[in-house]
């Protein structure tokens, strides 16, 4: 400061992200444990980009352009997302955890859990358009591919709320369990449905559902999900099969939900069986 050469300097950094260096953050983690000392004593080279009056996707940029010694996916981009960590303090307040990095070790499915994709699965196919819910289940990595647009951006907003997420998680969860007993089927079309046609039940569950459910006290939620919830299952089960049998008969089950056109008109039609109250 002051001085007539630039050998030395003094800098005032708001934000800092490291973007390529995991793994040797992860060094000098390790060697403090054994010998702080030495951790004193070593000097790491790094490189400070300035973000000011950059596009808004540039950080995501510079992270591709300069991963090129470890494998980096889209998926990774997701925990440069500052909402996913806010999301999980608000998860971690009513006590549940919530993994949402790609390298978090895999937690059980229980009450005291989720996890990212659980969200994204249960965000998406709770959409009023059904576009998306096929992507669930074919192609689900095209729900993260970019962060800062659709369809990543309709799922996870300012608006979004860790116990909104969580309860769609819980309905998701029950139907889960339902569809994995009605596997064991010996009507090939029903067992087929329930494998293939999952994310299209679980869409079709989420719009009779409605968004007031989510609201309500968590007792009367408990309830819901043990009263209430399973037989709507069963009715939209049930006249899920009821349409692909009167109307695509002869069309091979796995084949059917591979197509967003007949999501749509199935949708159409198990609404017309089993309407929206």
């Amino acid at each position: 400061m002051g001085g007539s050469d630039k050998s030395i300097g003094y800098f005032h950094c708001e934000g800092i992200s490291i973007v390529n260096g995991a793994q040797t953050v992860g060094t000098i983690g390790n060697t403090y444990k054994k010998d702080a000392e030495k951790v004193n004593q070593a000097k790491v080279f790094i490189k400070l980009i300035s973000l000011e009056n950059c596009p808004p996707d540039f950080s995501l940029r510079v992270t591709k352009a300069t991963n090129t010694q470890n494998k980096v996916e889209n998926r990774d981009f997701i925990s440069l997302d500052s909402l996913q960590e806010k999301l999980k303090i608000d998860f971690a307040l009513a006590g549940i955890n919530y993994s949402y990095k790609r390298n978090d070790k895999k937690l059980p499915v229980d009450n005291k859990n989720c996890s990212f994709e659980e969200a994204i699965i249960a965000l998406v196919c709770s959409l009023d358009e059904i576009r998306c819910t096929l992507m669930a289940k074919d192609k689900i990595g095209k729900l993260w591919e970019d962060v800062n647009k659709p369809p990543y951006t309709e799922l996870f907003h300012e608006n979004i709320t860790a116990i909104t997420i969580w309860r769609k998680i819980q309905i998701m969860r029950v139907l889960d369990i339902k569809l994995t007993q009605k596997q064991n089927s010996n009507v090939d079309k029903e067992k087929g449905t329930c494998i293939y046609g999952n994310r299209f039940i679980l869409h079709m569950i989420f719009t009779h559902v409605g968004k007031s459910k989510l609201f309500i006290s968590d007792s009367d939620f408990d309830k819901y999900l043990e009263n209430e919830l399973p037989q709507l299952i069963d009715n939209v089960i049930t006249k899920t099969l009821e349409g692909l049998n009167s109307k695509y008969a002869q069309k091979l089950v796995y084949q059917f939900f591979r197509n967003l056109e007949n999501y749509k008109s199935l949708k159409t039609l198990v609404l017309e069986y089993l309407p929206v109250q």
